[in-house]
């Protein structure tokens, strides 16, 4: 079981069909606080997973909502783009193991993009699958694909399959993590360093986030 918070829990929950979850149970977030559920709840649940409210400053509700409840914090903020306002903490439980939380961003594209990297593995872990990962696969860059600043880029590209059996990769358009269409379109991510381009023609790795044909 499932527990996510209510103000992007269509958003979540598109993203977990598929997903061993049987169930999704939706927390309230105030303007100014967050609440987890209680004791009673939470031993109810394998995974608990919250969207927005986890960024630095005075709108990081999750952070102290789980210092509250004695959560060790093991993850916080991760130098990647979109996502880097992510956390991972475990809050102790009776009967049971420890409950792990993820803490993912607000925008939509931040939050599905952690998702993928971060709580699916976990997810297919609890599922007692041994594959965790997506597959990777080397495409060439029909275009470059610029990736400013100093943030490892995960780059939203649409990928088209060539008769030598390999991949071309684009990127799906402007890759604020706000614009949502991104990531719709997109059949993979792109890893790029930061402060870097991939010219056109060179090799990029990409994490396949659907079969392409």
């Amino acid at each position: 079981r499932i527990c996510t918070e209510k103000c992007t829990k269509d958003v979540v929950i598109e993203i977990l069909v598929g997903q061993p979850a049987q169930h999704a149970y939706c927390c309230r977030r105030s303007s100014n606080r967050a609440r987890i559920p209680s004791g009673r709840h939470r031993n109810s649940f394998d995974l608990l997973i919250s969207s927005a409210g986890v960024s630095v400053g005075e709108h990081d509700f999750v952070k102290a909502a789980l210092e509250k409840l004695g959560a060790e914090q093991h993850l916080w903020l991760v130098n990647m783009r979109p996502g880097k306002p992510i956390a991972f903490a475990t809050i102790p439980s009776t009967g049971k193991g420890a409950l792990p939380v993820f803490a993912l961003p607000g925008n939509p594209v931040s939050a599905m993009v952690t998702f993928e990297l971060f709580v699916r593995p976990a997810l297919r872990r609890l599922g007692g699958h041994a594959r965790l990962q997506r597959p990777v696969v080397q495409a060439r860059a029909l275009a470059a694909i610029p990736n400013p600043g100093r943030r490892r880029g995960f780059l939203r590209v649409a990928l088209t399959a060539d008769e030598s059996g390999g991949y071309g990769a684009r990127l799906t358009g402007d890759q604020s993590s706000g614009i949502l269409r991104s990531m719709v379109a997109a059949d993979g991510l792109a890893v790029i360093p930061g402060d870097s381009t991939i010219a056109a023609g060179e090799m990029v790795p990409v994490i396949l986030l659907r079969e392409v044909r």
